[in-house]
């Protein structure tokens, strides 16, 4: 049996995108969540969450930067930055 050829850089990029288009979507999703009235148990699990997706947003930048595979300069980081929605008066 013939082993797998490696991934080209396209076939990796199309990857890498395809993993950032549902992260933002969860950010997004999550950051509305996290503009409800929640008691502090429920805002602290969502922090969790959001915390989580900011690795996994940093996670994919070390990958793309490695490997020179960035495509643009959209992240979904700027939606999860602490406060950043607040300053805009988003939350209630």
């Amino acid at each position: 049996m013939t082993p797998p050829r490696p991934p080209r850089t396209d076939e990796i990029r199309r990857l890498v995108h395809a993993l950032r288009e549902p992260i933002g979507a969860f950010v997004i999703h999550a950051s509305l969540i996290e503009d409800d009235d929640l008691n502090d148990e429920a805002r602290e699990h969502v922090r969790a969450l959001l915390s989580n997706v900011e690795r996994m947003v940093g996670a994919l930048a070390a990958i793309t930067s490695r490997f020179g595979l960035e495509l643009g300069d959209s992240t979904p980081l700027a939606l999860i930055a602490d406060g950043s929605r607040r300053a805009n008066g988003a939350h209630r």
